[in-house]
């Protein structure tokens, strides 16, 4: 149980929230109009379950546009383009449980203040989320998972939009 414990403290992160202070995170979106999503990481028995990249990343990316963004495609994203990284990582426990952590991000261009000559994509959003459920029930319950991050991300967004753009 000790080892358990441990899992989901390392598990746990940080999560943004939609006061649109900049140290939030939510300061960091004003002006994103554009973006592109990716699957980094789902975890063997997360695809298991029956869930896979290709249907997260429309999923994901069709609530986006939604809400009036413009998601780009793997063939007409720039290497530049900010993008939103979604990430799943499960764990089998006993009795065909299991412990699932998912994380959403935000990774854009960004300059080192140190050395302004160095750039390179960081994280500048990020929020998270952990749970239990039956074996059979991760293909339900993480998809729903998914969505409610992706409505926190659009919520700080849209608290560093102007007035009139949703």
């Amino acid at each position: 149980m000790h080892a358990f414990i441990s899992l989901l403290a390392l598990l746990a992160g940080p999560t943004a929230d939609a006061t649109g202070d900049p140290a939030s995170g939510a300061g960091v979106l004003a002006g994103l109009d554009r973006l592109h999503v990716e699957v980094l990481h789902l975890s063997e028995i997360v695809t298991e379950s029956g869930l896979n990249d290709e249907t997260l990343t429309r999923e994901v990316s069709g609530q986006i546009s939604r809400a009036g963004y413009v998601v780009l495609s793997a063939s007409t994203y720039k290497p530049d383009t900010p993008f939103v990284a979604l990430a799943i990582e499960a764990v089998e426990l006993p009795q065909d449980g299991v412990a699932w952590h998912v994380s959403l991000e935000l990774q854009e261009g960004v300059v080192l203040a140190r050395d302004c000559s160095v750039s390179t994509f960081g994280s500048t959003w990020y929020t998270s989320t952990m749970g239990l459920s039956q074996a059979g029930n991760l293909a339900e319950e993480v998809p729903e998972v998914v969505s409610r991050l992706v409505d926190d991300f659009l919520a700080d967004a849209a608290s560093t939009r102007p007035s009139g753009r949703s």
